[in-house]
């Protein structure tokens, strides 16, 4: 059941305290809870968010990494798509299921990998992590250096796929690296 509704009104208190906003469209189902509809409104992209909150996530893509030389040698072929979490982050946990469906995504551009931040050194220092979850992009550009830019769009799995599909926009410098 998909629904839009005011959050201003008491009676829709439920969806605000869940982190919706304005007139959301949202979902909700008993097991599942509330969850906030990201995507392009078209049927396909319904079906494919309702896919995703009635399935597990088989065959994901997410690489658990704990250091900073992994996570560089594959920056070597493709950007690196990051999800820097702790084990405890509420956010964290409800962003897992959207980044490993996002991963299963063939056209993929970048590699998707996780770090959990107290097991992994000094990776989230190295990457100014200061907030659960932090998403980043680690590019090598043409010239041989690396950069790092901020991913500040929906942690939905529409929005992480799309932008896993197009992130040659993002690392071709429409987007400013933090």
């Amino acid at each position: 059941l998909f629904k839009s509704c005011d959050v201003s009104l008491e009676e829709n208190k439920a969806a605000r305290d869940a982190g919706l906003t304005g007139g959301t469209v949202f979902t909700h189902t008993p097991e599942g809870g509330i969850d906030g509809f990201g995507g392009k409104l078209s049927v396909e992209s319904f079906r494919s968010f309702h896919e995703f909150r009635t399935n597990e996530v088989e065959g994901d893509n997410v690489m658990a990494l704990t250091s900073l030389e992994d996570i560089f040698a594959l920056a070597e072929t493709k950007p690196v798509f990051l999800k820097m979490y702790e084990q405890w982050c509420g956010h964290c946990k409800k962003m897992k299921k959207h980044f490993q469906y996002a991963s299963t995504n063939a056209d993929s551009q970048v590699h998707f990998v996780e770090v959990e931040c107290s097991a992994s050194g000094n990776v989230c220092a190295q990457f100014k992590v200061s907030g659960y979850p932090t998403v980043r992009v680690l590019s090598k550009s043409d010239a041989g250096s690396y950069e790092v830019f901020n991913y500040d769009s929906a942690r939905t799995h529409g929005a992480l796929a799309d932008f896993a599909v197009n992130v040659a926009d993002m690392t071709a410098g429409k987007t400013t690296p933090y």
